[in-house]
C-alpha cells in the first residue's frame, strides 16, 4: 500500500449520514491506493460515519438508488430507507428480504384503507391481494411473483442461493428494488389523484 499525505484538493465534506459540515482531517482513518486511484476514508466527528473518498469526491455523495416516494411516510418509509441503504451498499440479500417484507406491509397498509382488515398467512397472499388493487399497473403483477420466487430461493434453498454469483444476485435484489418502486409509485404517489378519480 503506497501511503501520501491526503490531498491537499480536499477542504471539507457533507457527512452523508448526518448531513453535518466536517471542515477538518482530523477524523481520517486509512489511506490507499488502488490501480492508481487515490482512495481515503474519514470518520465523521459528529456520528461516527466513515465516508469514503475517491480521487476528493465521497462515494456516497452519488447514490443509485434514491427514489423519493410522496405520501409514504410510518413503518413503511422506514422500510423503503433501509432498502435503500442495504441497495446503496449492495448487501443484495438484505435488499431482497427487506422487499418482500415492505411488499407485505404494503398488503396491510391497502387491507386497512380498503376496509377489508384481512390478514395475509403468507407473502403469496399479500401479492394476491395487489394484483387485485385497481390501481395496480397490471404488468407488475407478474413481477410481483417473481420477487416471490426469489424471496423462496433464498427461505427454502439457501445454499444454492449461496452459489450463485455476486452480479446474477445484485440483478435480482435490483428486479425487486425497481418493483417495490413501482408499487408505492402505483399506490401512494399519486393518490390524491387516485381519490379524485374514485
Amino acid at each position: 500500500m503506497n501511503v501520501q499525505p491526503i490531498s491537499q484538493n480536499w477542504k471539507s465534506f457533507s457527512c452523508s449520514n448526518c448531513n453535518i459540515l466536517v471542515m477538518n482531517q482530523s477524523g481520517i482513518i486509512t489511506r490507499w491506493y488502488d490501480d492508481k486511484i487515490f482512495f481515503y476514508a474519514l470518520t465523521c466527528p459528529s456520528c461516527g460515519f466513515i465516508e469514503t473518498f475517491k480521487n476528493d469526491k465521497s462515494i456516497h455523495e452519488t447514490k443509485e438508488f434514491n427514489d423519493d416516494i410522496k405520501n409514504l411516510d410510518g413503518t413503511n418509509l422506514k422500510i423503503f430507507n433501509e432498502i435503500k441503504f442495504n441497495a446503496n451498499n449492495h448487501k443484495w440479500q438484505t435488499v431482497i428480504m427487506y422487499s418482500r417484507l415492505l411488499i407485505m406491509h404494503i398488503a396491510i397498509d391497502q387491507s386497512k384503507k380498503n376496509n377489508d382488515k384481512k390478514e395475509f398467512k403468507n407473502f403469496k397472499e399479500s401479492i394476491d391481494y395487489l394484483e387485485k388493487q385497481k390501481n395496480l399497473n397490471p404488468t407488475l403483477h407478474g413481477l410481483l411473483n417473481n420477487v416471490r420466487k426469489i424471496g423462496n430461493s433464498i427461505n427454502h434453498d439457501y445454499e444454492s442461493f449461496k452459489k450463485e454469483n455476486e452480479e446474477e444476485i445484485s440483478k435480482k435484489a435490483k428486479l425487486c428494488y425497481q418493483v417495490v418502486v413501482d408499487v408505492l409509485n402505483n399506490l401512494y404517489k399519486y393518490i390524491h389523484l387516485h381519490e379524485k378519480i374514485i
